[in-house]
């Protein structure tokens, strides 16, 4: 099993580690793919979740650069037009987008077209008993444990 536990059956998944400030892309649960990206500035997070890609853009220019794929409105997967901003650690510079250079949005957008989860996550998965949870990114980076995705707290009464 990979370390986000994306199905093998899936067709593609986009997998984007809000922790790493990095993007993975999945065809059938195997990592093909990885692009570092710029994620949202703390004032205007990139959310946490799963959503799916439900339109896509050629050339829509100024900050969304060469491509852009909307997946929870208003944020989207798109190019850049401050390419340094990703030589840059930690890369919270977007108003929630995800950035990528350029030559990975068009990639991406060729090989993930209207339809795709993507899977905003913090850290990799760790399950019992999971054999990825002692070596590799599941190690490294923890489940978020923190406000954001997680339930209200129902009071007792």
């Amino acid at each position: 099993p990979n370390p986000y536990h994306v199905p093998v059956d899936a067709r593609r998944i986009v997998v984007v580690d809000l922790s790493q400030y990095q993007m993975y892309f999945f065809p059938y649960g195997r990592e093909i793919r990885s692009f570092p990206c710029v994620l949202g500035r703390p004032s205007l997070p990139t959310p946490q979740g799963h959503f799916k890609i439900y339109a896509n853009g050629m050339n829509p220019g100024g900050p969304y650069g060469a491509r852009i794929m909307s997946y929870h409105p208003p944020c989207a997967i798109h190019g850049t037009n401050e390419p340094q901003l990703l030589k840059r650690f930690p890369r919270n510079f977007s108003h929630g987008c995800t950035r990528l250079s350029n030559a990975n949005a068009i990639w991406l957008y060729d090989h993930a077209p209207i339809g795709p989860p993507v899977w905003n996550v913090r850290g990799a998965a760790r399950l019992p008993n999971d054999p990825d949870a002692s070596a590799g990114r599941g190690d490294r980076h923890p489940p978020y444990r923190g406000r954001v995705g997680t339930r209200p707290r129902v009071p007792d009464r």
